[in-house]
């Protein structure tokens, strides 16, 4: 899938809302796994660009992921996947805002998403690579 296609698909599954923090409006685009970490050529591409592996964040949300703070503090929210972590993006959920509710969604390939049951009935989950 091309960026442009996901960014498209990850724009109508936001409804122009935040989906770190719930605001409507001025949203970027935001790789759950840089393009830079996963690769901008064939197998990578794919991975970096599907639709799972991106978030429409507005900008102080944005900005977030780029601190080292802000980074480690959202690798456990499923906003920021390391590649060293060794997992598939297009795996792993992500605690975000949706025009369904605030909690933990599984993003799927068709630029939706599906509530994650299992994580949501735990008070306070946190995704973590090293256990």
């Amino acid at each position: 899938m091309n960026f442009e296609v996901a960014k498209a698909l990850a724009s109508a599954r936001s409804y122009e809302m935040c989906e770190g923090c719930g605001m409507f409006g001025g949203l970027d685009a935001h790789h759950r796994m840089t393009r830079g970490s996963g690769g901008v050529h064939g197998a990578a591409s794919d991975v970096s660009n599907d639709v799972r592996n991106i978030l429409m964040l507005c900008r102080p949300c944005h900005d977030m992921t780029l601190t080292e703070v802000g980074e480690a503090n959202l690798i456990g929210l499923g906003w920021v996947i390391e590649r060293r972590a060794g997992v598939d993006p297009r795996e792993v959920p992500a605690y975000i805002y949706t025009v369904n509710g605030k909690g933990w969604w599984y993003l799927t390939e068709n630029g939706g998403y599906r509530w994650a049951d299992e994580l949501n009935v735990q008070p306070k989950y946190r995704i973590n690579y090293e256990a």
